[in-house]
């Protein structure tokens, strides 16, 4: 998915729309964005008198929350050899939560655990 488009471009497509008789398409096309991207910039700027792009909306909450990392770096201490999905595993006893080998290795990430095996 692509970033948010610059303020500075949206008030030009707002400012142009609102000041002419094309339509979205004919504003779009001029502009190289879709007719229902200025739809929703018009649209946005008639009803709140800005164009600047909303907050992101925050994802899915963590499957590990930030509150119990200490109990996951406990894990990996104990179990400093095991692979993603026997920590998965091991942890969803622990957590009482459904937690997959990806959910791991995205929690080592938050946690600054690398997973380096020994030679």
């Amino acid at each position: 998915m692509a970033g948010a488009i610059s303020v500075d471009l949206r008030w030009r497509v707002v400012d142009e729309y609102e000041r002419g008789d094309d339509s979205f398409e004919d504003v779009g096309l001029r502009f190289k964005v879709g007719e229902a991207s200025v739809n929703r910039w018009v649209q946005l700027f008639r009803k709140t008198g800005s164009v600047d792009p909303k907050p992101h909306g925050g994802g899915i909450e963590p499957h590990i929350p930030d509150s119990r990392l200490d109990e996951f770096k406990e894990i990996i201490r104990e179990n400093p050899d095991a692979y993603l999905p026997e920590l998965a595993e091991i942890c969803a006893k622990r957590f009482r939560a459904s937690v997959s080998p990806a959910a791991v290795a995205r929690t080592c990430k938050r946690a600054n655990i690398t997973r380096k095996k020994r030679h």
